[in-house]
């Protein structure tokens, strides 16, 4: 019995390592995600960027951008619902924002009435591969996977279960 418990917690490691990021190809950065699958050559991608924006006022976006040379790039995404605490500190940075806007458009007669709009995501996304997460926590260690990737030169392997 003593035995058995002991597979069945090796078992349980082996897998928790499999969920994680692995050596794989030394050219490639793959990832293997919820509702899919992104593979591409290190030497083609030319930044790898994490940020977090508000979307029509009631959601938090987290995502990890991986622009390559060509004409797609890939998104991975998380999305939470606007905490009070991170609302009032957009209210504050938009505030600032428009303050600074209103500013820079005396200055260089930019009249926003002229302005493009773009209306997320019909005309945000054009060739864009997107990945939805479901935690912070993942999207956040698959940026580090392919922030370390493409540092380094050094292939991995990144799943998310």
């Amino acid at each position: 019995m003593k035995s058995l418990g002991i597979i069945l917690l090796s078992l349980v490691c082996a897998s928790g390592a499999f969920a994680q990021e692995t050596d794989v190809n030394p050219r490639l950065w793959e990832a293997k995600v919820p509702g899919g699958e992104y593979v591409v050559a290190l030497s083609r991608i030319t930044s790898v960027s994490v940020h977090s924006y508000l979307l029509d006022g009631g959601l938090v976006v987290t995502e990890v951008t991986v622009d390559t040379e060509g004409a797609s790039q890939a998104r991975f995404y998380h999305l939470e619902p606007v905490s009070a605490e991170s609302l009032n500190a957009v209210t504050t940075a938009l505030e600032r924002i428009q303050d600074i806007a209103d500013t820079a458009t005396g200055r260089v007669g930019l009249d926003e009435h002229t302005m493009v709009q773009k209306k997320y995501p019909l005309t945000t996304h054009s060739k864009t591969i997107e990945y939805r997460l479901h935690t912070r926590e993942s999207l956040l260690k698959l940026y580090d996977s392919a922030k370390k990737s493409f540092s380094s030169g050094r292939g991995r392997r990144y799943v998310v279960k």
